[in-house]
């Protein structure tokens, strides 16, 4: 998927969020509920990513999945 699409889709999910808004942090889009950063598109390893914040009960669980990766 382009950048533009995923960012796209992204914003279709963060904003659907209460209070959601979005910003332009450190050169990239960012999502925030009041001061809490909770989703950025941002590039790791080559590649675009979705850095985001997890419950801690759901990190197992993610894990098994190999499209995340434990990075922060």
């Amino acid at each position: 998927m382009d950048e533009s699409k995923l960012l796209l889709r992204l914003r279709q999910i963060c904003r659907g969020f209460p209070e959601a808004r979005e910003a332009v942090k450190w050169g990239h889009p960012t999502f925030q509920a009041g001061k809490e950063l909770f989703a950025v598109l941002d590039g790791y390893d080559g590649h675009r990513c979705i850095a985001f914040r997890a419950r801690p009960e759901k990190l197992s669980e993610l894990l098994a999945d190999d499209r995340f990766n434990p990075r922060g």
